[in-house]
């Protein structure tokens, strides 16, 4: 009876250490990120990977393998580098603020009653809507009398999208930073006697290499395009990025913009139906000239997205 509960105590030691193992591996891949898509998938999931390597670790402690458990704790240190900055307090505004609401309202499995009865009770100042296609066109028909300056382009797609606010829009364009025509929303409105460019995008997710490369160049363009604005400015939209991805980095890098998430610790808005994989991918970024005063998700609301909710102050 004893040798059998040994046998099955070495199995899933084994088992632990295999998994281990995979994630450092994984961990180590991290490195080359930049040069294969497949591996910056993995640039997503770090805090997942630090999870399962500390568990590892920690259970590998009361086995015989105790010296991989410290190869485990050097993996996860290198996650932690990259995931306790955004918890670093930062500097909170205290000027007039404005809010925007951003959320992938998802074209097919998104509730478009839901979504209206939530934007309905929201404060926000500019709402971003992304997937925006022909069933949703009621929303905007509804807000139109508190939101009466609208900017949107209706798609069969998931790459439609709509921007309603309270404030006037000092000028108005659809950008198409990449041959696969996918529109961003640019306004320009007033805040506290400046004004304020405003951009909403959504490229494609790097499902495959096609893709990825489509995502990497619209974020890349759009980067460069920023980079050369004055004054104030805000980007925002679902990236289909992390803050971990070489690819996010280089959109920080290029446009001088800085991560609201920044002192809020990660907000995972992506897959609402499956926790474990949660992730960050829908994103407000902004020049220096701003501070966020506050930064929530929303509630579910049918999507396979939390809304993002950012309160800005100049």
């Amino acid at each position: 009876m004893k040798f059998a509960e040994n046998r099955l105590a070495d199995f899933l030691f084994g088992c632990v250490f295999a998994v281990g193992l995979l994630a450092s591996l994984a961990t180590a891949l991290l490195l080359f990120a930049h040069q294969h898509w497949m591996l910056d998938l993995f640039t997503h999931f770090r805090v997942q990977m630090a999870a399962g390597l500390l568990l590892a670790a920690f259970i590998l402690i009361f086995s015989e393998m105790k010296f991989p458990s410290l190869i485990f704790l050097g993996c996860v240190a290198a996650h932690m580098i990259e995931i306790v900055p955004l918890y670093l307090p930062v500097e909170r505004g205290e000027g007039a603020t404005f809010k925007v609401l951003l959320f992938n309202v998802n074209s097919s499995t998104g509730d478009p009653d839901n979504v209206l009865a939530y934007l309905k009770k929201s404060d926000a100042d500019i709402i971003v809507l992304q997937e925006y296609s022909m069933r949703w066109t009621k929303v905007q028909k509804a807000l139109h009398t508190k939101y009466p300056h609208q900017l949107s382009v209706v798609r069969g797609d998931n790459f439609g999208m709509a921007l309603f606010s309270r404030r006037s829009f000092l000028s108005e364009e659809i950008f198409y930073f990449t041959d696969d025509e996918l529109p961003s929303l640019g306004v320009e409105f007033e805040h506290q006697q400046q004004k304020v460019f405003f951009l909403a995008t959504h490229p494609l997710p790097p499902a495959s290499r096609e893709y990825s490369e489509s995502r990497n160049l619209q974020l890349t363009e759009i980067a460069r395009f920023l980079a050369d604005s004055s004054g104030p400015v805000i980007l925002a939209g679902d990236l289909n990025t992390s803050p971990w991805s070489p690819i996010f980095k280089d959109l920080l890098k290029i446009s001088g913009l800085k991560n609201s998430m920044q002192g809020y610790g990660i907000q995972p808005t992506w897959p609402t139906v499956f926790p474990p994989l949660w992730i960050p991918l829908d994103h407000l970024l902004h020049s220096d000239e701003f501070t966020i005063t506050e930064r929530q998700l929303g509630p579910q609301q049918g999507s396979d997205h939390f809304p993002v909710e950012v309160t800005l102050s100049l």
